[in-house]
């Protein structure tokens, strides 16, 4: 029998599985949210946070631990997921099997086998209704009613409100205005407005990321812009997002980093 927590677990192991990307709940990298900015790390079992010079913060005592965002980290002792404040006392008191960081001024989280939204001071504003929830973006969140594996996702507002209707097969935080969607087997993109910006034609695809995302058919990687036009063709058996004006991409064993118009700026793709 699968415990309370596992479930939880069951569906954040089964979406991050396909997306191939990293997770809501990474457990590494810069808090977004200072003074100072804090780091998580694990030492001798336990996790703790350090600042820019690696001086010790908060000290180790907690099973996990996750970024700063909106002022407040996701931290597990005894199983169970709260949220601490940058002096490293608790904001949100453990009491989820699982929990995303706060975006937008809520944040998801799992109690048995349900998804539901907290606010900063862990109100329950959004209740535990739904099979899988991602962050808010864009003033919207997508969720999965149904199950991972025969259910649809959808997008609500922060008043608990459908805002797009539950009709996709899969379904991913907006960035930049439009989210990537997969009907059936093909990705595409939608708008806030649930209008299909790009169509469903391909056969994965990444966020939109500084006007570009990183699109595959055929089974190679290329780049559409926030219209859908072919910025840079298919032609990379991997890439990557664009980070600050580049993106690392790969052809056979060889990566390389291309800038925005797809020059390879060093390696031979």
């Amino acid at each position: 029998m699968i415990g309370r927590r596992g479930l939880c677990l069951a569906a954040f192991v089964a979406v991050s599985f396909l997306a191939f990307r990293p997770s809501a709940g990474q457990e590494a990298g810069p808090g977004t949210l200072g003074p100072p900015a804090l780091y998580p790390v694990e030492r001798a079992g336990e996790w703790g946070y350090v600042d820019d010079a690696e001086r010790q913060v908060i000290p180790p005592r907690f099973e996990k631990a996750r970024d700063f965002h909106d002022g407040l980290a996701a931290v597990r002792v005894l199983g169970h997921w709260g949220y601490i404040r940058p002096n490293g006392n608790f904001a949100v008191h453990p009491q989820f099997d699982e929990a995303w960081d706060f975006s937008e001024g809520l944040a998801a989280v799992c109690i048995g086998d349900k998804w539901g939204f907290v606010d900063r001071r862990g109100n329950m504003v959004i209740r535990l209704e739904f099979d899988y929830a991602m962050n808010f973006s864009h003033g919207l969140a997508a969720v999965n009613v149904g199950g991972l594996i025969d259910g649809k996702w959808g997008y609500i507002d922060d008043s608990w409100q459908w805002s797009i209707l539950p009709v996709y097969d899969e379904a991913w935080d907006f960035s930049e205005g439009l989210a990537r969607v997969r009907i059936g087997e093909k990705w595409g993109f939608i708008d806030i407005g649930g209008r299909i910006v790009v169509p469903a034609e391909y056969e994965d695809a990444g966020s939109l990321s500084k006007g570009l995302a990183r699109v595959k058919t055929g089974g190679k990687w290329g780049y559409v812009d926030g219209s859908g036009k072919v910025v840079i063709p298919p032609r990379f058996d991997y890439a990557r997002d664009f980070t600050g004006g580049t993106a690392r991409v790969r052809i056979d064993s060889t990566e390389s980093t291309i800038d925005r118009r797809g020059k390879v700026l060093d390696g031979r793709p």
